[in-house]
């Protein structure tokens, strides 16, 4: 993590791109591990300001009952934050034709 000067001169962390994927792809397994995904894959990774996010999108393979050997991809975008270096959230992503 770098660190930068804030207000009042205190010291502000920021996570560089290899932080902020480490900790998303973490996230997931961590998250779904009851779930036995696999192949957890870096899709898309995009900073945004205000507040300062890394937005890391993540897919992965889910087995299941009726389909053990599925290789159908779910898309999940972790939002971390890149002052603390702690998830805000996952949410679903939908991939459509377009994207």
């Amino acid at each position: 993590m770098r660190l930068e000067e804030g207000d009042g001169g205190t010291m502000k962390g920021r996570m560089d791109v290899r932080e902020a994927v480490k900790k998303a792809k973490e996230s997931i397994v961590t998250i779904f591990a009851d779930e036995n995904i696999r192949d957890p894959r870096l899709e898309e990774i995009r900073f945004t300001e205000g507040p300062p996010t890394w937005k890391v999108t993540i897919s992965f393979v889910r087995p299941s009952f009726l389909l053990p050997l599925n290789t159908e991809r779910t898309f999940k975008i972790v939002h971390v934050d890149d002052l603390s270096g702690e998830v805000q959230s996952v949410t679903h992503r939908t991939l459509t034709a377009s994207n």
